[in-house]
């Protein structure tokens, strides 16, 4: 066995195509990741060092993974966009070896499951496989965590959550008085026609601040937004990225969108088809996804949260009426601020997932 170098992003996504090439549920979440962590003209790429490296036995690729060292993350080196066949723990270890290595070299103090930073992907499925991944959503074998608990990794455990949109407007309409703070406005951003660089300003902004010491999150540079919403923009539309605005400033936002996954076929990735499918054709998903939402801590309590929460319910109810689920992105079992607010909207724990951990 040997470790290798991978020289190009199409190899990589050849091992990912062979390792999922038999799943019926597995849709493709991870090579636009890829394609956009790895751009050697990326803003993301050019504030980080990379290696792609897999192990190589009697010829084949065994594993492989994306070592990461972002300039705002010093302490970590992320191995990330894991991917490795069954019963091949020889191989990984020789990997997580080498990214040990590889990590003290350059100056950290850990490796971590991290696929670059939280805002693109977050560690494994760890329950949930008898359904298809979500929009942005991790999926992976089961196999996986027999690698990662037998090589003396820490374990974080998070989960998303989801409930019928009518049960959640019931709920809001019991909090209807909570919910209308009349020093608050909402600021629907059309990040096609609209001010899309002042937007991701707000945006970067709002992160830092309301994230900053939030496990797995650091800092973010304006560029990296700028690069990946860019890649979304055809999919948005108006009101997908909804601001809470006091005194003309932003004081909290909801990022959401629709599970685009829900158009694309086995083995597929969001691309062209689902434009003219959801644009064109008027194919709208039946669930909607809240990626991200925030508030600065003196809003915590106050009904904001909850205020967005009904602002995105009144576009979702007049522009996706046919929409009949909605599902939370992924909270830390630690955060019990969030799981309480989460498990009151949306009543039931939808799928589990794991992210490791190791000291080097």
């Amino acid at each position: 066995m040997e470790i290798i170098k991978i020289d190009s992003i199409p190899s990589y996504l050849l091992f990912i195509r062979e390792i999922y090439a038999d799943d019926m549920l597995f849709k493709d979440n991870k090579t636009d990741i890829i394609k956009l962590i790895c751009n050697p003209k990326g803003a993301f790429h050019r504030n980080s060092h990379q290696e792609m490296v897999g192990v190589l036995q009697n010829g084949e690729r065994q594993c492989q993974a994306i070592l990461i060292h972002h300039k705002n993350l010093p302490d970590t080196l992320m191995v990330a966009m894991f991917e490795a066949k069954e019963h091949v723990h020889g191989a990984v270890e020789l990997l997580f070896s080498y990214s040990k290595k590889r990590a003290k070299q350059l100056g950290c103090k850990q490796i971590s499951t991290l696929h670059g930073h939280c805002n693109y992907s977050i560690g494994f499925l760890s329950d949930g496989f008898q359904s298809s991944p979500r929009f942005g959503q991790a999926y992976n074998p089961l196999y996986y965590h027999t690698y990662f608990t037998n090589n003396d990794f820490q374990v974080t455990r998070y989960a998303n959550y989801s409930d019928a949109i009518t049960k959640v407007e019931e709920k809001l309409a019991k909090f209807k008085s909570f919910i209308d703070l009349q020093e608050i406005s909402f600021f629907h951003r059309n990040l096609l026609r609209g001010n899309f660089e002042e937007s991701m300003r707000w945006y970067t902004k709002l992160c830092n601040e309301i994230f900053s010491g939030h496990k797995y999150y650091y800092k973010r540079e304006y560029e990296e937004d700028i690069e990946l919403f860019s890649a979304m923009l055809p999919l948005l539309n108006e009101g997908n990225l909804i601001f809470a605005m006091k005194d003309g400033a932003p004081v909290g936002f909801i990022l959401w969108y629709p599970d685009y996954n829900e158009l694309v076929p086995r083995l597929g990735r969001v691309d062209f088809g689902t434009f003219i499918k959801c644009k064109l054709l008027g194919q709208k998903p039946k669930t909607i996804i809240v990626t991200e939402i925030g508030v600065y801590p003196e809003y915590e309590g106050s009904g904001l949260i909850l205020s967005l929460f009904n602002e995105l319910n009144n576009i979702v109810r007049k522009k996706y009426s046919s929409a009949t689920t909605i599902v939370s992105s992924w909270i830390y079992d630690e955060n019990e601020k969030s799981k309480k607010l989460a498990s009151f909207l949306l009543e039931h724990k939808n799928k589990e997932f794991v992210s490791y951990e190791a000291d080097v």
